[in-house]
């Protein structure tokens, strides 16, 4: 399953942001009932209304029903974070 969710401005010179998300559920074992999980949620944003991405945020969670029962609970699941920011001297051209 992929959604997809993205929200912006057109006006120039105005703060923009587009955020993807994407799961993916997989069931190993054919009980009907997903085995591991996985969501990532990337997030761009244009804070200067340049046309160019300054900032991208990436956040990734994986959860695995390592004991068998039928659920994912916290301690089954591990989120990473990464946040990315384009350099002000890099240049565009």
């Amino acid at each position: 399953m992929t959604d997809v969710d993205g929200t912006d401005q057109d006006d120039e010179g105005q703060a923009t942001a587009e955020t993807v998300v994407v799961t993916a559920e997989l069931d190993l074992d054919g009980d009907g009932v997903a085995d591991v999980v996985e969501m990532s949620v990337v997030t761009s944003v244009d804070l200067d209304g340049d046309g160019v991405v300054d900032v991208v945020e990436v956040v990734e969670a994986v959860g695995i029903d390592q004991d068998g029962d039928g659920v994912i609970e916290d301690d089954e699941i591990e989120v990473t974070e990464t946040l990315y920011v384009r350099d002000e001297d890099e240049s565009g051209d």
